[in-house]
Order: structure tokens, then C-alpha cells, then sequence
């Protein structure tokens, strides 16, 4: 069965591309444009992990971790970042339960 990841940023080229790649590599891909849709899509079908956006209007990609691990607690989150002053965002995102936190560009060597 194929792992299930939920990509959730409100820059559609970026889900787009985080959801092709994602998809060559053989994974089920749900996209969420806004971290509201994002809430929704994981409690209807709650993935094996979410890759978010810490920056977004309405409920940030900061608030979508907190909420998520609060109703899910082996919620898995990789958190990301390309806003000003995004690694003290990133840091926050981890001491609330992401395993990983990457600055936007990502480097895929990474």
C-alpha cells in the first residue's frame, strides 16, 4: 500500500511540484491550498506524514502542528520555510513536534 503525504502551502507551483515529484517516487499525494483545507483533508484521511508551510494567511502552517498534535499524536510533520525570519519559525515548528524543518529552496540533496 502507498505511503500517504499531505503537502499543504498556499503557493500552488509549490504543492504542484512537491506533489509530482512526490507522486514519481510512488507515494499517494493530497494537496491542501490553504492550512484550513489542510485540517480538513488529515481528519478525513489522516496521512502517514504532512509536509506544511509555516507561512500562510488564516491558520498557519504553525497552528496546523499545534492542532494536528493535539487530536493526533503520532501526527508526522516535515515543516517548511521561505518567509523572513523563517528559521526561528522552523525552530518553533520542531519544539512542536516536526521531525524535520527546512528552509525554502529546499536543496533535494538534502
Amino acid at each position: 500500500m502507498k505511503k500517504h503525504i499531505l503537502v499543504i502551502d498556499d503557493e500552488v507551483v509549490i504543492t504542484q511540484l512537491l506533489a509530482s515529484l512526490l507522486a514519481l517516487s510512488s507515494y499517494k499525494v493530497s494537496i491542501a491550498l490553504s492550512g484550513q483545507d489542510g485540517l480538513n483533508l488529515y481528519r478525513a484521511d489522516p496521512p502517514d506524514l504532512v509536509i506544511v508551510d509555516l507561512f500562510m494567511p488564516g491558520v498557519d502552517g504553525l497552528n496546523v502542528i499545534r492542532t494536528l498534535k493535539s487530536e493526533y499524536a503520532d501526527a508526522r510533520f516535515i515543516a517548511l520555510s521561505g518567509a523572513e525570519g523563517g528559521t526561528q519559525l522552523l525552530a518553533k515548528a520542531k519544539e512542536l513536534g516536526a521531525q524535520f524543518a527546512f528552509e525554502k529552496p529546499v536543496d533535494n540533496q538534502t
